[in-house]
């Protein structure tokens, strides 16, 4: 098996390297890129770097060590563990699953869209991914618009997505996966870890609703989703 993490430092030429790590996506997420720069950052600015010539033309660069300024590392991955297993937290994921049965409960749609491919019998996470850059004027507008009418950015996108969808399939009901940061206490904000969880936003376009009406329909869905997030995708599934 591959080790969770690799690490190599690569000398381009005197004085000019790039580090390179390769970490396991099971202790590791998006938000934890950031706090790992942070502190590198940190460690990097308690060095005091001296340089001085030598007789080949070469230079050599002599670190001087001051104590590195680290970021506050009194609780760890494992301590968010423990605090999953604990009987307090137990109760209350039993009643934020008592939110998930009724907002999942039912018979629940199945996307069909109209395409050459075949659903497949085995479901598999083989696909292609396309990239967009929206036009720094669009995205500002939208920006706007979101403020306007007191919603956040992703919630707008993700009704646009979904208008999008009902589009393609005709169909009114929508479930759509979205993954959320999972760190639900400021505490949990430096630490280095796994925390990503994905909740279902089901929202429909019953009663041909107009786009603003919409929007809020999903603002609605997703900060019901955002306080009740804490129960894993898994054990929503299971």
């Amino acid at each position: 098996a591959a080790p969770p993490l690799r690490l190599r430092l690569i000398e381009l030429e005197a004085g000019h390297h790039v580090l390179s790590w390769v970490i396991h996506h099971i202790l590791f997420d998006g938000w934890s890129v950031g706090v790992l720069q942070q502190e590198l950052e940190a460690a990097y600015r308690g060095l005091e770097i001296t340089v001085s010539p030598e007789q080949d033309s070469h230079s050599s660069v002599q670190a001087m060590t001051q104590p590195p300024r680290t970021l506050d590392r009194s609780l760890q991955y494992t301590d968010y563990a423990c605090w999953q297993r604990e009987a307090e937290q137990k109760a209350r994921q039993e009643q934020e699953l008592a939110y998930w049965k009724q907002e999942l409960g039912g018979e629940l749609p199945v996307l069909e869209l109209a395409t050459e491919y075949r659903r497949p019998k085995v479901p598999s996470s083989a696909g292609q991914s396309i990239q967009r850059e929206l036009p720094a004027g669009l995205t500002e507008a939208l920006r706007s618009w979101s403020r306007e009418q007191e919603v956040t950015l992703p919630m707008t996108l993700l009704a646009a997505f979904n208008v999008l969808l009902y589009r393609y399939s005709g169909q009114e009901e929508l479930l759509v996966g979205m993954p959320v940061a999972g760190r639900t206490r400021a505490e949990w904000e430096r630490m280095i870890g796994f925390f990503v969880n994905t909740v279902v936003i089901r929202t429909t376009m019953e009663e041909n609703p107009s786009f603003t009406d919409y929007v809020h329909q999903v603002k609605e869905k997703c900060l019901g989703a955002y306080a009740h997030q804490e129960v894993s995708f898994e054990r929503v599934v299971e």
